[in-house]
């Protein structure tokens, strides 16, 4: 009986480190998550041209005229290298001139990315936008400021 239990001893321990070293079975400390979580919290974009923010529901992306802006109504996710969400992108369409245009609404998602080191800490610099127009689906990339203006 004592033969056959070492055999069955050996397999049920290798079994269990299998187990534990399986890929994907790794665990993560409460404390690395506590400080990813704390990176993305940190990474933050300058919304109205002049105050940076971290999830923002107004974007305006043309510091210039105001003629594109982005209205976030929803986060997916906000991580320290990119931001997911969703709205609507308004653009003007400068006719006949862009004082005198008027503002369109579309549905879109948005990806804020790019992030820049800053002496103020991370800050997203690029925005990405999916939306519909005329039945179309089109792509857009805004460059977002590196600092307040």
């Amino acid at each position: 009986m004592t033969i056959l239990r070492a055999p069955v001893l050996v397999a049920v321990a290798l079994l269990g480190a299998l187990l534990v070293s399986a890929p994907g079975s790794s665990a993560t400390s409460p404390a690395s998550e506590r400080s990813a979580a704390s990176a993305a919290a940190r990474t933050r974009v300058i919304a109205d041209c002049a105050h940076r923010s971290i999830k923002p529901h107004h974007v305006v992306v043309t510091c210039a005229d105001a003629g594109v802006y982005a209205v976030v109504k929803s986060y997916g996710s906000w991580r320290a290298t990119a931001a997911l969400g969703q709205g609507r992108l308004h653009l003007n369409d400068c006719e006949p001139s862009c004082a005198d245009g008027t503002f369109h609404s579309f549905p879109a998602t948005f990806r804020f990315h790019r992030v820049v080191h800053t002496s103020h800490g991370p800050l997203f610099t690029r925005l990405g936008v999916t939306y519909v127009r005329g039945g179309e689906q089109r792509n857009a990339q805004y460059s977002l400021p590196r600092r307040p203006l």
